[in-house]
Order: structure tokens, then sequence, then C-alpha cells
């Protein structure tokens, strides 16, 4: 239906970042889609909130104008997270957790 908002851009859940702005933002906020995987996957929204504003690797491969990120956990983990970048928030859209694999590549 035309003029109807969409779902996915509906925040679940806003997290106020003011006091330690993520990539110049105060707000991030998680569409449902997000908090759905981070609740199946058993990933924090601080974990993801941690990831985004200090990456270990930037410039994954995301569909524009998506970003995707990767923060490094350690047990040859990490924690990949897609997110939107606003002019006033950010709005993740999912995370989940990638395993390196005997190359030694995530």
């Amino acid at each position: 239906m035309s003029g109807s908002p969409d779902p996915a851009s509906d925040p679940a859940l806003v997290v106020d970042c003011s006091d330690n702005p993520v990539r110049g933002c105060s707000r991030v906020e998680f569409i449902q889609h997000a908090m759905d995987r981070l609740d199946e996957r058993a990933i924090s929204v601080e974990d993801v909130v941690d990831a985004i504003r200090s990456p270990d690797v930037e410039g994954l491969p995301a569909d524009p104008p998506r970003l995707r990120i990767r923060r490094l956990l350690g047990g040859r983990r990490a924690l990949d997270v897609t997110f939107e970048e606003q002019p006033e928030f950010i709005r993740v859209i999912t995370a989940y957790v990638r395993r390196e694999r005997l190359s030694g590549r995530f």
C-alpha cells in the first residue's frame, strides 16, 4: 500500500548513546528483525553497540546503503553486524557470530 510506513524501519529498541556516541550518533536503533536474530543467536545489544563503536574490520561486503563490520571475539569467533548510518542515528539490521575456518578466514 502506497504511503504506509515500512515496518522494517520501525525501531523495536532504541539505545541512547549520548554519553558515548557511536560513529558520531547519539542513538542506535534495532529493527525487529535484528532483535529476533539477537535473541535467536544469544547476542547482546551491548556487544552489537560495542562492535559498531570499535570494529576490528570495516568495509565488508553489504548491499548499499548498508554497512557491515566485524569485531573479533577471541576463541576463533567474530561478531558481524550489518547496519545503516542515518544522519542522526544508526539502524541495526542484523548480527551474527562467525567462526574461523580451518584456512584461517572467517
